[in-house]
């Protein structure tokens, strides 16, 4: 969503860097109605689930949580795993966006993230970083 996606014109050109964006949200960056910019955001290339991505010598797998959006994405690179706006400390991310789902949301963490290792550091698109087994203990929507 636009609030992940603000600066990526402005960073892909000063670090010169490629974009990656997850297939099933292209029309998020190529429609202005969806994404809220004035124009395109620039992806060098769409992902899917098991795609590897590499960078700067790490390797980092995809692995698709939707229910957030129809694309969101985790990306994981042992022991660290971005989950974007799917998984939080003790929350979860919103469904109430066009092609959000609750259900679909809930077994992207439980049936996805949770099969990852207990001690797999979670950075979360918003808020403080937590672990997959602090949020199998704690975390009151996947209970």
């Amino acid at each position: 969503h636009y609030d992940h996606t603000g600066a990526v014109k402005t960073i892909k050109e000063h670090y010169h860097i490629p974009v990656y964006a997850p297939l099933k949200d292209k029309i998020w960056m190529s429609d202005s109605v969806y994404n809220h910019w004035k124009e395109p955001i620039p992806v060098d290339q769409f992902v899917v689930e098991n795609d590897k991505i590499e960078f700067e010598g790490l390797i980092f797998e995809v692995i698709e949580t939707p229910g957030h959006s129809e694309g969101s994405t985790s990306l994981y690179c042992a022991p660290h795993l971005f989950t974007g706006d799917a998984l939080f400390k003790e929350s979860i991310g919103r469904t109430d966006f066009p092609f959000g789902n609750y259900q679909q949301l809930l077994d992207s963490i439980t049936k996805k993230l949770y099969t990852l290792p207990d001690d797999t550091i979670c950075y979360p698109g918003h808020g403080e970083s937590t672990t997959i087994g602090h949020e199998k203990e704690h975390n009151p929507f996947t209970k």
